[in-house]
């Protein structure tokens, strides 16, 4: 489990690399002209499920709120996971995709709304110019223990109101950074797997190897890999949703052994029971995270090279203990 002094780690290495960039972009909105619009300063935290990406982004907030930063900003919070697709929506797409394991639970792209993300991301981006005064709007929520561990967006009634103007935008998620290949790589990447999976594949629980492609039929795997470009405002860059979105700043909570996110996300799965009393047993853990594993293995390699400009962009990797090994600015 993560320890206190692990969290405090990481929430320093983070608020050090993210308060010279957050002061460049106050610096910037403040020399526009008056008739010019301002803009959130936008922060993604990517990293694997249970690396503390969602604690990590709560305590930034906190954080960043009461800094001697001018102004005190107001920091809004979201998360990607929720903007996954309804309960509902996600079953009528599992029907409609029979056997396509990548669609039967949430969390590969493909089980987000992504006009949902689009349209909340929009909002965000023109809440210092487009927003009445003292206004507010209200950001999707999803209860993960709904359904015993099936999850279901929140009624609208329940969801989280944010007032304009919104000064820093942190959005965290597992797959934030991921970009799609081409489907020159993606045949690559599906040939090389079958070779080294008729030569004696490793378990795809630790990295995940070739086996977490073999899972998976080459046409699920394709669908997967379009459906990431949706994510994109260009249907090839990083994961924004809109246009109007631009990342500046960048963080990745790596792990030197990918092993760790079934470990974490079990956790996580605990914690959740204890609160709600629901969620999923352990081999039920297991099987949901067997269904991240492709992902993990076409994507992760291009994000940990960087998707941002450069200098705007902060990995920390981390052991099973969520201790900080390695830091690299990118």
């Amino acid at each position: 489990m993560a320890t206190t002094g692990n969290r405090a780690c990481t929430l320093d290495r983070v608020t050090a690399f993210v308060l010279p960039l957050l002061q460049q972009h106050t610096q910037h909105q403040q020399q526009l002209e008056s008739d010019e619009p301002r803009r959130p300063f936008f922060l993604a935290i990517s990293g694997i499920q249970g690396s503390g990406k969602s604690t990590l982004a709560s305590a930034l907030r906190d954080a960043l709120a009461h800094t001697s930063h001018p102004g005190r900003p107001h920091v809004a919070c979201v998360s990607i996971d929720d903007f996954y697709l309804k309960k509902d929506d996600l079953d009528a797409l599992s029907r409609a995709c029979p056997g396509n394991r990548l669609v039967s639970v949430r969390g590969p792209p493909g089980t987000h709304d992504v006009q949902l993300a689009a349209r909340t991301m929009e909002a965000l981006a023109e809440s210092s110019t487009s927003w009445p005064g003292e206004a507010s709007r209200a950001m999707p929520k999803y209860d993960k223990g709904a359904f015993g561990g099936r999850g279901d967006r929140r009624p609208s009634t329940e969801w989280d109101p944010i007032t304009a103007p919104v000064d820093v935008v942190i959005l965290e998620g597992w797959c934030l950074g991921f970009q799609p290949l081409s489907a020159g790589e993606l045949e690559t990447a599906i040939a090389e797997a079958t070779r080294a999976h008729a030569a004696g594949p490793p378990s795809c629980r630790g990295r995940p190897g070739p086996a977490a492609l073999q899972q998976h039929a080459s046409e699920h795997l394709r669908s997967m890999n379009h459906a990431l470009a949706g994510y994109s405002r260009d249907g090839g860059g990083v994961t924004a949703f809109t246009e109007k979105v631009n990342w500046d700043a960048f963080v990745h909570l790596d792990t030197d052994d990918l092993q760790n996110v079934y470990t974490w996300r079990w956790e996580q799965e605990v914690k959740l029971r204890a609160t709600t009393g629901n969620g999923m047993a352990e081999e039920e853990v297991q099987r949901f995270i067997d269904n991240y594993m492709p992902a993990y293995y076409l994507y992760i390699d291009r994000l940990r090279r960087g998707v941002v400009p450069r200098g705007r962009q902060l990995r920390l990797v981390l052991d099973s203990h969520r201790t900080i090994t390695e830091v690299e600015v990118i």
